[in-house]
């Protein structure tokens, strides 16, 4: 839905339909594809290649409690299975110090909650991460989330993505 929603795509059929009934003569656009490089939890060198976005930390936890979901409770949609998992993912959250490198800039060492690789303006079902982010831009937009108490990432952070509206808080 996201990724459909950035195609500029609508809510009406699923993204493989909708691509099926533009044919072989449909329009056509470039978009970005995103490679992410990094040490996976075996210690080892792993890549991924992303359209929307990529995630470390919140976002991950938070498609990992949806994944353990039963098929019921995913039926609630996507803005509220979403929004459950990642009130779940908060409240069990733990920041963690890491090291990252964006581009070719020297490494940094943080606490973080969540680090977010925009390639679209949406993720997690409706969460308006990255207001200006565009597939078709040549870049990516970087969220970077320090450690911040639950109870400011519940009240204040949380509702604040849902509107778009967090760049502008920070």
């Amino acid at each position: 839905a996201d990724l459909a929603r950035a195609l500029e795509m609508g809510r009406g059929p699923g993204l493989a339909d909708a691509i099926a009934a533009l044919g072989p003569h449909g329009s056509t656009r470039s978009i970005d594809l995103g490679r992410a490089r990094f040490v996976a939890h075996d210690g080892k060198i792993a890549r991924r290649f992303f359209l929307v976005g990529a995630d470390l930390g919140l976002g991950g936890e938070t498609t990992a409690l949806i994944e353990a979901q039963p098929t019921r409770a995913k039926a609630m949609g996507g803005v509220l299975t979403y929004l459950v998992a990642a009130i779940g993912a908060i409240l069990a959250h733990q920041p963690a110090e890491i090291t990252y490198a964006i581009d070719d800039r020297p490494p940094i060492t943080a606490k973080v909650n969540m680090i977010f690789i925009a390639n679209g303006a949406y993720t997690g079902g409706g969460m308006h991460i990255a207001p200006g982010a565009s597939l078709d831009d040549g870049r990516f937009d970087v969220l970077i989330h320090r450690s911040t108490p639950k109870m400011e990432i519940l009240t204040r952070l949380l509702p604040a993505i849902y509107r778009g509206a967090h760049r502008s808080e920070e």
